[in-house]
């Protein structure tokens, strides 16, 4: 069985929402075969302009049978105000094998 890393390395920002600054929180999930790998991977990012942003969330040494269905999602969320530890709540349980 081969192994493999699957990452979310980066994205762009082309216009923020907000006047100058999105904050913004970005979720990472992979499954094989429709199996959950791991728990989802959560980062605050930050308050962010225009530009590119390095993520490094990664799951990396996964077993991979041949013919195998692999599915990675992720969300990026531009969340300013309220409790973190919600949003990153929030943000996680939106990937789809959650609930």
């Amino acid at each position: 069985m081969a192994k493999y890393t699957f990452s979310l390395d980066s994205y762009e920002i082309k216009d923020t929402r907000s006047r100058h600054e999105d904050t913004n929180y970005v979720s990472v999930g992979l499954s094989v075969n429709g199996i959950q790998v791991g728990e989802p991977l959560t980062k605050f990012m930050g308050n962010q302009n225009n530009g590119s942003y390095e993520v490094g969330l990664a799951f990396e040494n996964v077993e991979v049978p041949d013919g195998a269905h692999v599915v990675m999602i992720y969300n990026i969320l531009n969340k300013g105000h309220g409790d973190q530890n919600k949003t990153i709540q929030v943000i996680t349980d939106g990937l789809f094998w959650q609930r």
